[in-house]
């Protein structure tokens, strides 16, 4: 256990992976910063294996996020379009009108008159 600055941090060296660790720990209110440096990798084979693998794992997780948006997005919009063109706002003798305006009694509609309104698309 090693004290510095304002924190404790247990550490442990393993012969495999790490020969030798520098550790600061400084502390600004309550905030803690660790900095870790490494020097001496133990196995260079495995740490380019390692990094490739990480590589490949993050473009992949790209792509499948990717897919995900544009399969959310058209789904979306999907079903959008299919509640917009069921939906009827006013519903008149079996015939969907989108718009209404109150008419009096011998004023001119483009559309049907029912109880002294006037629909119309």
């Amino acid at each position: 256990m090693v004290r510095v600055g304002c924190g404790i941090i247990n550490y442990k060296s393993y012969n495999s992976i790490i020969e030798t660790a520098n550790i600061t720990v400084s502390c600004v209110r309550n905030v803690y910063v660790v900095v870790a440096s490494s020097t001496a990798v133990s196995d260079p084979g495995q740490a380019r294996r390692l990094g490739h693998a990480s590589i490949g794992l993050s473009i992949a997780g790209i792509v499948v996020t990717v897919v995900v948006i544009i399969l959310v997005a058209g789904v979306t919009s999907r079903a959008s379009d299919d509640v917009s063109s069921t939906y009827c706002e006013y519903n008149i003798y079996g015939t969907c009108y989108e718009h209404r305006s109150y008419q009096y009694t011998y004023s001119y509609c483009s559309g049907v008159k029912y109880n002294n309104y006037c629909y119309y698309n």
